[in-house]
C-alpha cells in the first residue's frame, strides 16, 4: 500500500500539465509531503524503479539525477504511465457495469 500510495502521489506531481511542464520532485519532498522517513520513502522510490539488491522493481518510475548530482528527481516513466492508465481505464469499466 505504501510503495503504491508513493506512485499515486508522484504521478500527481509529475504528469505534464496543460502547459506540457512537470513539477521537479525528489525522494526528500515525498518523504517530507507523505510524511515518512526518508528511507521509507528510498524504498517505495526503488521498488517503483529498478530494484533494489537484485530484486527487480516495476519501472514504474525513473531516477534521474538533478544538476548537483547529489540530488535525483522522481518522474513517472512510459511503463508506469501505462499501467496508471490501465488502472483508470479498468476503474472506469467497473463502475459503468
Amino acid at each position: 500500500v505504501g510503495a503504491f500510495t508513493t506512485f499515486i502521489f508522484i504521478a500527481r506531481r509529475t504528469a505534464p500539465n496543460s502547459d506540457n511542464s512537470t513539477e521537479v520532485l525528489t525522494i526528500t519532498d515525498i518523504s517530507e509531503q507523505l510524511k515518512v522517513s526518508y528511507p521509507t520513502a528510498a524504498r517505495h522510490c526503488d521498488l517503483l524503479s529498478d530494484g533494489v539488491r537484485g530484486k527487480p522493481g516495476l519501472q514504474w518510475i525513473r531516477k534521474e539525477l538533478l544538476t548537483d548530482q547529489r540530488s535525483r528527481k522522481v518522474v513517472l516513466s512510459e511503463t508506469g504511465m501505462k499501467m496508471l492508465t490501465d488502472t483508470i481505464s479498468s476503474l472506469h469499466s467497473t463502475t459503468k457495469s
